[in-house]
């Protein structure tokens, strides 16, 4: 078996890799070759731990229409009614039907995708 060592690694990586061996109760060495099988059997893509930059510039762009005129996170009643706008720009007054008389129609279509002694309403 050969050995390798991996010089200037950055201090939080090392404690991330620790903390997931100590919580699968593997020392660190364990884990990092169960990490490296792991990648090259293809079990991971590559990349898999980049993260996703337009998922991430939607979320800051969320987290931003979250905040208020003071650039402190809106809250309680403010929180509340900033959202009830947000709806109404959106969809206006459409009012959208909970999903059980969805379900009770489908099942009534076909008595096959849920069966009366399935315990559903």
């Amino acid at each position: 078996m050969g050995t390798i060592t991996i010089r200037n690694l950055d201090e939080g990586l090392i404690s991330r890799i620790k903390a997931k061996a100590k919580s699968a109760g593997r020392s660190m060495e364990s884990e990092l070759r169960r990490q490296l099988e792991e990648v090259n059997r293809g079990g991971i893509e590559p990349g898999a731990f980049e993260p996703d930059r337009a998922e991430l510039d939607r979320l800051d762009h969320l987290a931003e229409s979250l905040k208020g005129p003071d650039g402190r996170f809106r809250h309680g009643p403010e929180l509340v009614d900033y959202m009830q706008r947000r709806r109404k720009a959106l969809f206006g007054d459409r009012v959208f039907t909970g999903s059980l008389e969805i379900l009770r129609e489908i099942r009534d279509e076909d008595p096959l995708t849920s069966p009366p002694d399935a315990g559903y309403p």
